[in-house]
């Protein structure tokens, strides 16, 4: 969700000036968050807040603000001096990992913040979803966020957290709440696919809907981060040793970097393009010359099981493949696309081939759709196990 609070034009611009300065600056915010959070200096956030979750430099209390002033110049140093004034509230700072992570089925990655109410946690997985969205206002009234909630339909009431809240289904399917104490809101989100979370479906794969039994308890436990982040702001937050080690930094691991291209070049007639890495843990290869078709390969290095899980759901019916890893099989995505998931170790490699088949380089058979020859298959198959063998060689295990 998207917070737009009532602030001078003046500020609203230098909101958009340092979220833009803090992205390139290396401290990301939120990838949904809008144009800013937060209140102008004096507008009701407890004096304890100004350094809630981490420092500034001298003479700003507020990171976002000290990024923004490193620009230099006479503009850049009156926007600066804005959001200096401003509190620096990080609400993930005030929330125990360990009650977040219980919400999810797929691990956490370290926490983001802009520093103005408003801080992601995303999943070291993040195909499978988005992680957590947290957005606080101090002083701002409860107008944004009922705004916010009304986007999403009706809501329903939930006791137990802050003075009043309310939770609902966006779209009927991503867990959204609001709540509300004293002057504070508090606003969560888990989108990008309930696979993510740590709670009963009803069905399987990425599209899977909560169990509609399992959500009241999912909400309360949901909702209970807000009263963490509440107790924080009230008691002034964590010091920051505690803030910094509240998450461990997980391992990035490049895709790219473990398999070479002319490997997977083997596998196709058209000449393949540098490979990409749109995700962390993906790495995609697809043709140089997009008028030649749109085949290509994905790789996922250590997806996660919910990850896996999603992808096994195209290709229900999944074959054993021995010397490959400690473990391996593979099956034919919709019944048509070559899948092949291994593991070794603490490792996973899974390949899955994309696009028009014609241009792989192996007989195919057409038809309604292209598929590749049945006498070809296994040698295709025995293939992607080289591959995931060489991605674990390149992994150390």
């Amino acid at each position: 969700m998207t917070r737009r609070p009532a602030l001078t034009g003046l500020t609203a611009i230098a909101l958009v000036l340092a979220l833009t300065a803090c992205s390139a600056g290396g401290a990301a915010g939120p990838s949904s968050a809008g144009a800013g959070n937060g209140s102008a200096a004096g507008g009701g956030a407890p004096a304890s807040a100004a350094n809630a979750g981490g420092g500034g430099s001298a003479g700003c209390g507020n990171p976002a603000g000290a990024t923004v002033g490193a620009a230099g110049g006479a503009y850049a140093s009156m926007l600066a001096g804005v959001i200096c004034g401003m509190p620096n509230i990080d609400p993930c700072a005030y929330l125990d990992p360990a009650s977040v992570q219980a919400l999810f089925a797929v691990t956490l990655d370290t926490p983001t913040t802009d520093h103005l109410g408003n801080c992601t946690w995303p999943l070291t997985d993040p195909s499978v979803g988005d992680g957590l969205e947290v957005i606080v206002n101090v002083g701002q009234g409860e107008g944004p966020l009922d705004a916010d909630m009304g986007i999403g339909g009706d809501a329903t009431a939930i006791s137990g957290i802050g003075d009043k809240a309310s939770w609902q289904l966006l779209a009927g399917y991503f867990p959204h709440l609001g709540a509300v104490k004293g002057d504070t809101t508090c606003e969560l989100t888990a989108g990008g696919g309930n696979a993510q979370l740590k709670v009963p479906t009803s069905g399987t794969g990425p599209l899977a809907g909560i169990d509609p039994s399992a959500v009241p308890g999912f909400m309360t436990k949901f909702g209970q981060l807000c009263n963490q982040i509440f107790a924080g702001l009230a008691k002034g937050g964590p010091p920051p040793s505690q803030v910094a080690s509240q998450t461990t930094p997980q391992p990035k691991v490049d895709p790219c970097s473990v398999l070479a291209s002319a490997d997977v070049q083997a596998l196709f007639k058209a000449a393949l393009g540098a490979p990409q890495s749109p995700l962390t843990g993906e790495c995609d290869w697809a043709l140089s010359d997009p008028s030649k078709g749109d085949g290509g390969l994905t790789l996922h290095v250590d997806r996660s099981q919910a990850g896996l899980a999603q992808d096994m759901v195209l290709a229900p019916k999944m074959t054993s493949l021995s010397g490959v890893g400690d473990s391996a099989e593979w099956g034919l995505a919709v019944g048509v696309d070559p899948l092949l998931i291994a593991t070794k170790g603490a490792h996973g490699c899974e390949l899955a081939v994309t696009g028009d088949l014609t241009q792989l380089n192996v007989a195919t058979v057409a038809g309604i759709y292209t598929t590749i020859d049945p006498s070809a298959l296994p040698g295709f198959i025995q293939q992607l196990g080289g591959l995931c063998t060489k991605v674990f060689a390149g992994l150390g295990s």
